[in-house]
């Protein structure tokens, strides 16, 4: 790794102030510096627009302090000024993974602060929009005739950035996540410190001793040789995790939450969100395609599907036969139709304990199902007074998730389980595709209901009455 890669890793700024005055852009970051937030100022030229300095990229950006009339224009109207700023926005933003932002706008035209965003939205489809925007009026910070003034900036900068509960509360989440993060390292230091007579606080070798003992206990020593970020990352986790738990007994980060949620608890989600698009977010990962990665979901391509032995030589069992784990076909005579929308595949639930010190060359994966929505009627099984989601007790449901618009039910089957290790021709590109991965939470579920579907206990008794 190069110095210049190395620096991406250092904590970037979340706040600028972007102005093209000097003296406004100064007042601001006083103001700022004197709530207690350092800044960034950019200084917005009227012929090149906003340039950036040259190896900074504005990753992270939550808060930004915008003048609304870059181009310093005598009474402005809205097309003077939504050019610019359309320009600003699509410079910090990339439309493709825009983050959310909020935006305090410091001016002295603050009935055209409205009137410019809506035209933002109506005629600039390609610039990112803030969560939420606020006015803070420069006229309140112009010294009078005695060059004092008569309002403390500070306080109107605080006042203006908490209008926004909401943010305020999810900005309060990632601060104490970062905070978090920080208490790790402080254990590990307070753990290894011991002053040395160079003037540093520790040798950098007995830190180095720790941190790869850690990754060790995490993944084992080959497995942390071959991927010492994974490990280091999975030996960190538990002391981590310890500082994240104790942010819910933070009376400030509680009133926090408490602020931003007042009102009705039992409304149900938007309109334009569905249960089905919050579990594609909660549930899986649907940008992760690394074949790699433990809780991968594989489907079966279409070179696999025309091997006429395919399913026989894998599972024993013809695909209709498979597809008859998760489809009551006895409820619908569209069997042809619904065996060809079912899309079979596998995934890797491998125990994380049999990863350590490569003990377990053989990966584990199960039979799974991906099933359009719209069969969920043929997804039940029983008696119309006892009817149940699944065949038997070896499928695992994973609720219902959005695929580009499409709504679709994951299904698992643990009696249709096989060992491959990674190298396998199975798990070529030739037969099995990534479409997503599980998260951790699921993927811990999966294991552990797998856990106890295969180790029941067994007892022995003896009969009050001896068979016949």
């Amino acid at each position: 790794m190069t110095n210049e890669e190395a620096l991406r890793f250092l904590p970037h700024p979340q706040i600028i102030a972007i102005d093209n005055d000097l003296e406004d852009l100064d007042k601001i970051k006083t103001g700022l510096f004197g709530a207690g937030l350092p800044c960034i100022t950019l200084l917005y030229d009227r012929m090149e627009g906003l340039v950036l300095p040259e190896k900074w990229r504005p990753e992270g950006i939550r808060l930004i302090f915008l003048d609304l009339n870059l181009g310093e224009i005598d009474n402005p109207n809205i097309s003077d000024t939504v050019g610019p700023i359309s320009e600003v926005l699509e410079i910090l933003y990339d439309q493709e993974t825009v983050r959310p932002f909020f935006i305090v706008f410091w001016t002295s035209y603050l009935p055209l602060v409205q009137r410019v965003m809506h035209r933002l939205y109506a005629r600039y489809p390609n610039t990112p929009l803030p969560v939420s925007f606020t006015i803070l009026d420069k006229n309140l910070f112009r010294p009078n005739p005695d060059g004092q003034y008569e309002h403390d900036l500070a306080a109107k900068i605080v006042d203006a950035i908490s209008r926004d509960k909401v943010f305020m509360a999810m900005m309060a989440w990632e601060t104490e996540v970062q905070a978090a993060a920080g208490c790790t390292y402080d254990r590990l230091h307070g753990l290894v410190a011991n002053r040395q007579q160079n003037g540093t606080s520790l040798k950098t070798a007995d830190m180095q001793d720790v941190l790869r003992n850690m990754a060790k206990e995490a993944w084992g020593k080959e497995n942390a040789k071959e991927n010492p970020g994974g490990a280091m990352t999975g030996g960190l986790t538990p002391i981590f995790q310890d500082h994240l738990d104790s942010i819910t007994t933070d009376e400030l980060y509680s009133k926090a939450w408490s602020e931003a949620l007042r009102g009705e608890w039992d409304k149900k989600l938007p309109s334009h969100v569905s249960k089905a698009d919050l579990n594609s977010h909660c549930l899986v990962d649907l940008n992760c395609t690394d074949e790699n990665r433990q809780g991968i979901w594989l489907e079966f391509t279409d070179s696999a599907l025309r091997l006429r032995s395919f399913w026989k030589e894998i599972f024993g069992a013809t695909k209709k036969e498979l597809v008859a784990e998760f489809i009551n076909f006895a409820e619908s005579r569209k069997g042809r139709t619904i065996c060809n929308s079912v899309k079979l595949g596998l995934m890797e639930f491998t125990a994380a304990c049999d990863r350590v010190n490569n003990k377990a060359p053989l990966l584990r994966y199960g039979l799974c199902a991906r099933i359009p929505a719209g069969f969920e009627r043929y997804v039940s099984w029983g008696n119309q007074g006892s009817k149940r989601q699944t065949k038997h007790d070896a499928i695992h449901r994973i609720e219902t998730i959005s695929i580009n618009s499409n709504n679709y039910i994951l299904y698992l089957d643990y009696r249709y389980t096989i060992a491959l290790p990674p190298s396998h021709t199975l798990l070529t590109s030739n037969l099995v595709e990534p479409v997503f991965r599980v998260r951790s939470q699921v993927l811990t579920d999966i294991r552990t209901t797998y856990a106890s579907h295969t180790t029941r206990p067994g007892i022995y008794f003896f009969p009050s009455k001896p068979n016949r």
